[in-house]
């Protein structure tokens, strides 16, 4: 068959592959690429036969196309160039195009794969068989979606999908389907994308094949872009096991990184570097230098997050040596960046400086070779479109001039038409010499303005080096007051952990109980008190003489207006006053000390002559084990209790603790509890129940709160506690804040 004209271009190229090759140091290959390479050098340099040198290449491909695919496409390029010029063998030269094309299209120089798909399809349209022209149109859907043309990919995927379904080919069906959910996925049509995967795996549930483990690793994928960590990893786990048998341990390590990943996004760090450290092993097994840098770029980030940045910046070096060997620039950019910032965070602002420049300036290296790229596939596709155009208008007219040559005149038309197709062509070329001048022009206009807008950012970026040297020098003076405020406020943390009553002591009062104290800030607006006293009204909390058993504790759970340093200026005052009513004036029925409590605190604030509206809602309770009581008081807050598998809620009075009072005296009601019988007592601040999360982002609600607390309760106090905090932080995820203070005790009489 005679060589068309991109095949022409093609062979140039790998002439001009080939006269590189031998000067090309190929880094941290196995001894046996080399030792094979050497092989081949002799072989071409003593002319031997070409179909050994293929065999050579042959070995050669299957050693690097998964770790080293750019050195790949040089064994490749040989092979095209001896399958061509050598044994001149179409079949052979297309077969090595087409992996070719495979590999440009994993290196994302979809241009490039779009050359050489074109020129294999052309042949196969021509020669070839219908499961060879299937893979075909699949390959350009790979391109279509890659490029983001929608339509086009599904049109070129279902081209192959008939073909394949008319041959029953179970492979062929099932890899097209693959592609077409990964397209609806892409476009957020999840549910669509699973009920195809589905249908694939029900389709070859029973075989351990290569499709069956790719369909489950792309089920795994859709589920970590739908941020569902937990089915991510049961299927990674099942394509796992799949390619373990196939024995395809390079796609194992794929598999080890993408669950790290899913690690990464769940802060499980441990297991993150775990995986991490078990892909990277087999990677460097391999060589597969461009994994081994972005696993070494993986690792240094999780160090990184944890804070521990000697290790980061040990990883992310690594991760550098190699790119700059391999040429990696997306990796190189993820080392510069993570640098830059470890250097930030260590003060060190003159070398966050110099590595952040190394990553613009590697960034608008990437940035402008991409922008070439695209027009060079913008025209490449174009090319494509109007080629097929013509090919399909010159068989449409060979099919007319093939009915009207009859008899004798068959030589005139055969004549006449070679004439009409030779007109064509020169009129094609001359047009398409025209149109490639101004699509030059253009592109040499555009440079020109892309090279001006670089002189301009380099202006710019000196003058904004001069002004960020500026703000990191006061950026510096900021972080050391920071730093003093933030450790001021640490001590004052301290202080008032203190005041909260001990876990020694909540053991001696409480044989079962569980405190969950989480503040929003360092400091809090919230907090819990506990006094005991006798009958005698005598605070006995140090008086070890007196049975426990006669003793009346009195315990509280106090939400102070505002948190962080306003709120813990109130809970100071509250915890200060609530010691002087009960210790000093001996008042112990809980409606009193309340009436007490907010007398004081409106003096102290000058609350009747000022605008200060600030307060307490307080929920307070008196435990009197003789008697077999509990006495309640609260000031909005209420208080729960559980007896005899029923719950029961006494709501406190609808006035706080200070604050606005337009009545002329604030009483509060006194409740009494009998609890002659087992009783689970639960007091709460406003905190849980307030805050956002959940799919919709509104508040959890007081009635699933205590709905929680009640389906919980005959639990032990400490699995109780256990699944308040695991349901608080799944109910405000990642993407909520925490809105207030939260306090939750409960204790058992």
């Amino acid at each position: 068959m005679e060589l068309t004209y991109i095949q022409m271009n093609i062979k140039t190229f790998f002439f001009v592959i080939i006269l590189s090759l031998s000067s090309t140091i190929i880094y941290s290959q196995q001894s046996k690429i080399d030792s094979i390479q050497r092989i081949l050098f002799e072989n071409i340099s003593k002319d031997s036969e070409a179909e050994n040198n293929l065999e050579i290449l042959e070995e050669l491909y299957q050693l690097s196309f998964e770790t080293n695919p750019m050195q790949a496409s040089q064994f490749i390029g040989q092979a095209v160039l001896i399958s061509d010029s050598l044994i001149n063998d179409s079949l052979i030269s297309i077969k090595w195009q087409t992996r070719l094309a495979n590999t440009y299209f994993e290196q994302n120089k979809l241009h490039m794969a779009m050359r050489f798909y074109t020129n294999v399809k052309e042949f196969y349209k021509n020669s070839g068989t219908q499961e060879q022209i299937a893979y075909s149109s699949l390959d350009f859907g790979n391109i279509y979606s890659a490029l983001g043309v929608t339509k086009i990919a599904i049109q070129k995927y279902q081209e192959a999908y008939l073909i394949f379904s008319e041959m029953q080919d179970t492979t062929g069906i099932v890899l097209t389907k693959n592609k077409i959910a990964e397209v609806y996925s892409d476009n957020y049509k999840t549910d669509t994308a699973l009920t195809i995967l589905y249908e694939n795996l029900d389709f070859i549930q029973n075989q351990d094949t290569e499709v069956q483990a790719k369909t489950y690793l792309t089920v795994a994928k859709l589920f970590q872009n739908e941020y569902e960590p937990d089915s991510a990893l049961k299927y990674y786990s099942i394509a796992f096991d799949k390619y373990v048998k196939l024995d395809n341990q390079f796609s194992v390590a794929k598999i080890f990184f993408a669950e790290a990943e899913v690690y990464l996004f769940n802060e499980d760090f441990g297991k993150a570097k775990e995986s991490l450290e078990k892909a990277l092993n087999i990677f460097e097994e391999k060589e597969a230098n461009h994994k081994i840098a972005e696993c070494y770029n993986k690792i240094g980030e999780v160090f990184f997050l944890e804070n521990n940045y000697k290790k980061a910046l040990l990883n992310f070096q690594k991760a550098l040596e190699i790119s700059e060997i391999v040429s990696l620039s997306i990796q190189k950019q993820v080392s510069y960046l993570y640098i830059s910032k470890i250097y930030e965070k260590q003060g060190n602002t003159k070398k966050a400086l110099y590595y952040i420049n190394l990553y613009n300036d590697e960034k608008e290296l990437f940035y402008n070779q991409n922008t070439k790229e695209g027009f060079a596939g913008v025209i490449v596709l174009s090319q494509n479109e109007e080629k097929q155009k013509e090919i399909e208008l010159l068989e449409k007219e060979d099919a007319l001039k093939s009915q009207q040559l009859k008899s004798n005149r068959q030589l005139v038309y055969i004549a006449i038409l070679l004439i009409i197709v030779f007109l064509a062509f020169t009129i094609y070329f001359f047009y398409s010499s025209r149109k490639q001048k101004k699509q030059n022009l253009l592109l040499q206009v555009q440079y020109n303005k892309i090279n001006l807008q670089k002189k301009e950012i380099e202006t710019q970026s000196r003058i904004l080096e001069k002004a960020t040297r500026s703000i990191l020098k006061g950026k510096d003076e900021l972080e050391k007051k920071s730093n003093k405020i933030t450790s001021s406020i640490r001590y004052a943390s301290r202080i008032q952990k203190a005041m909260l009553p001990t876990k020694k002591v909540l053991e001696t009062y409480f044989n079962e109980y569980f405190v969950f104290y989480r503040p929003k800030e360092s400091v809090s607006g919230d907090f819990f008190w506990l006094n005991v006293v006798d009958d005698n009204k005598r605070p006995t909390l140090f008086q070890k003489n007196i049975p426990i058993e006669e003793k009346k504790i009195i315990f509280s759970v106090v939400d102070c207006t505002g948190h962080g340093v306003p709120g813990a200026f109130m809970s100071m005052l509250g915890d200060a006053y609530l010691n002087q009513i009960v210790n000093v004036q001996n008042i112990q029925e809980p409606e009193d000390i309340l009436y007490e409590l907010h007398k004081i605190i409106r003096y102290t604030l000058q609350q009747q002559e000022t605008d200060n509206n600030d307060g307490m809602d307080v929920s307070l309770c008196v435990v009197d084990r003789k008697n077999k009581t509990l006495k309640f008081a609260g000031a909005k807050n209420p208080i729960i209790y559980v007896q005899n598998e029923e719950m029961y809620r006494i709501n406190g009075d609808l006035t706080s603790i200070g604050g606005l009072q337009k009545e002329k005296e604030r009483f509060f009601t006194g409740h009494t509890i009998d609890v002659s019988v087992p009783t689970h007592v639960y007091m709460y601040s406003d905190g849980y129940q307030d805050q956002f999360g959940g799919k919709y982002g509104r508040k959890y609600m007081a009635k699933p709160f205590r709905k929680l607390l009640f389906d919980n309760h005959a639990k032990s106090f400490l699995k109780q506690k256990e699944i308040l905090v695991k349901e608080y932080k799944k109910w405000k995820g990642k993407e909520y804040k925490q809105m207030d203070d939260i306090t939750v005790v409960g204790f058992k009489i």
